[in-house]
Parts: structure tokens; C-alpha cells; sequence
């Protein structure tokens, strides 16, 4: 193929991210990670290394390569060895992970996210513990308050 690795970096990226809604992959401290579970069912942060980028690359575009044999001088590939290096190495594009919490945090606004999952104005993946505290209202009124109590 006559592309600079930049480029087809960018593609990649393009690829990666495309399939990354909601976020399943995130950037934590300089390394791409997932939420995992243990054993225990209680979530983890795992870094992704080699392997693990190429495989969730090779699930997330077609990968080709050129050659004389079959229809259209194009066969299946792997993620080439050299992009998912530079991708592990580069500043990624990937929403912030800073870590995983069993309470709702207050985010900068002042809003207090209550649904699991990852929240993108933290940073933190709510992983509730026990029973998942109910929505209030934004102008709670007396039964609200009330059953706050």
C-alpha cells in the first residue's frame, strides 16, 4: 500500500471510535482500557496491550491486503503489527477513565449523574453498591422531599 502510517493511524482511530458509542474503551492515565468483571462480578480497569487493540481492531473494520491471487487482487488481513504499536503509543482519542466509583459523584456542574455506566463529565464509571439511589427531581417539591427523608 502506498499511505504514510499516519494516515492510516487516523483511519484506524476513525474505525475504533466509530464503534465506540456507548464508550466500552477509554483512555486511563496513557493506556487504553476497558471495564472488566471479576469472578465476583465486581469491575475492574484492564489495560489493553498489543493483542487486545489488535483484536478489537480486526472486530471493527475489514482489514486487506494486496495480492495476485483471488477476484480484485485484495484478501483479508490482520491490523498491521506497526499501526496498533503507534496507536498504543500516541495521545488517544478515547473518552478519560480516572476510575470507578460505587456512589454517584458530583460532576463540576453541580450535577449529581445517577445512572450506572460511564459518566463523561467525571471521568468515573458508576459501578452502584447495593440498591441504586432514585432520580430527583431539579425543583423537588414537598413529596419529594418528603420521601428524601
Amino acid at each position: 500500500m502506498n499511505r504514510h502510517l499516519r494516515d492510516i493511524v487516523d483511519d484506524a482511530w476513525k474505525a475504533l471510535l466509530a464503534r465506540n458509542d456507548p464508550p466500552v474503551l477509554f483512555q486511563h492515565g496513557r493506556e487504553i482500557a476497558e471495564v472488566i468483571r471479576d469472578s465476583e462480578d465486581l469491575p475492574g480497569i484492564s489495560h489493553l496491550g498489543l493483542a487486545g487493540l489488535r483484536g478489537r481492531l480486526d472486530r471493527c473494520a475489514d482489514w486487506m491486503r494486496h495480492s495476485d491471487e483471488g477476484p480484485g487482487g485484495l484478501r483479508p488481513a490482520r491490523p498491521p503489527r506497526d499501526v496498533v504499536e503507534d496507536m498504543l503509543a500516541l495521545p488517544r482519542p478515547l473518552p478519560v477513565l480516572r476510575g470507578i466509583v460505587g456512589v454517584p459523584t458530583f460532576a463540576p456542574d453541580g450535577n449529581l449523574p445517577a445512572a450506572a455506566g460511564y459518566q463523561a463529565a467525571t471521568g468515573l464509571y458508576y459501578e452502584p453498591i447495593g440498591d441504586m439511589i432514585p432520580s430527583v427531581s431539579l425543583r423537588p417539591d414537598a413529596t419529594d422531599l418528603k420521601r428524601a427523608k
